[in-house]
């Protein structure tokens, strides 16, 4: 089984880091297209792990081999802020969390 478990689309919107931020993208890619590239590369599942979204689920929910993720962004004492992907198949049997802390 072959699967990129951390894959955005334009629903990511801009980037987080320091001054490209205001004009930069995460993807400029539609869930259709990642789909498809994803497809031709040989991954037998797919999945997107936009910013804070779950949009590119709702286009791509009627796949048999697509499960949600989310990379979910949340603010944290002391002024750090942690993003967590959160990957799960619909039957729970694969998932995935990840966690990185980034002091602003």
């Amino acid at each position: 089984m072959r699967c990129d478990l951390h894959v955005h689309t334009k629903a990511s919107g801009l980037i987080n880091s320091p001054i490209i931020r205001h004009f930069c993208y995460e993807s400029y890619n539609d869930a259709e297209a990642v789909y498809s590239r994803c497809k031709r590369l040989g991954m037998s599942i797919v999945t997107v792990t936009d910013h804070d979204s779950i949009d590119a689920a709702e286009v791509l929910r009627d796949r048999p081999d697509f499960f949600l993720s989310e990379e979910v962004t949340c603010t944290m004492p002391a002024a750090r802020n942690s993003t967590s992907e959160s990957t799960a198949s619909p039957n729970a049997t694969i998932s995935k969390f990840k966690s990185v802390a980034t002091i602003l």
